[in-house]
């Protein structure tokens, strides 16, 4: 589900921005607070939360003047890390979503108001052994790392300034809320099988803010 939407999200739609009169797109990058970070366990929580980069792409469907609607698509992701008794654990997190939105003209800017539906992966990962040699592979102490992920569902709505300057660019600044549904909650990485005692709210909302330079309009 995630490589569907992140390859959607950030390969194809920008193309179909760009192939569209009034279209466009751009890299952008955010930052999930660590308040909004929902672990499995509160000793994986990530207190410095989580920086994020991706990007997207927009094409104009409709509307004249000061308010116009578009439509286009956007995927994210990022990772942070960090040592539990000398043991390092990665918290991954990747989206990719589908969205339209209103820019309204008010001056100086475009304020946008979007919604958007997707889907989000959360992975976290354990480092395990350290070993490096044949022997480490073949009695099975070889350097790796065994992981939890949990796939959801996305309803997201935004709100953000476009500012433009010159006559192909513009600057983006946004905040993202959104609602989260995971009816399954974590589980064993590469299997269908559940983590039994894991944290798992299975309706989550929250928000998280993302800046970025967008060409084309």
């Amino acid at each position: 589900m995630k490589r569907w939407f992140f390859l959607m999200s950030t390969v194809i739609i920008p193309l179909i921005g760009f192939s569209l009169n009034f279209g466009g797109g751009g890299m952008v990058v955010g930052y999930l607070p660590p308040d909004q970070i929902d672990p499995p366990h509160e000793s994986l929580r990530i207190t410095e939360g989580i920086f994020l980069i991706g990007g997207g792409g927009f094409g104009r469907v409709g509307g004249e003047g000061p308010v116009r609607i578009f439509t286009g698509g956007a995927g994210y992701s990022g990772e942070a890390s960090k040592l539990i008794d000398g043991v390092k654990y990665t918290y991954e997190i990747s989206e990719g979503e589908y969205m339209v939105y209103a820019r309204i003209w008010i001056g100086i800017a475009d304020l946008a108001l979007g919604v958007g539906i997707g889907s989000r992966t959360e992975v976290v990962a354990r480092d395990i052994n350290s070993g490096n040699t044949i022997d480490d592979f073949l009695n099975g102490s070889s350097k790796g790392c065994i992981s939890i992920s949990r796939e959801s569902y996305t309803l997201t709505g935004s709100v953000g300034l476009h500012l433009p300057f010159g006559d192909f660019a513009e600057v983006l600044v946004q905040c993202t809320g959104y609602l989260a549904l995971s009816p399954e909650g974590w589980k064993l990485e590469g299997t269908n099988e559940l983590v039994q005692g894991a944290v798992n709210k299975a309706f989550r909302y929250g928000y998280y803010l993302s800046a970025g330079v967008l060409m084309g309009h």
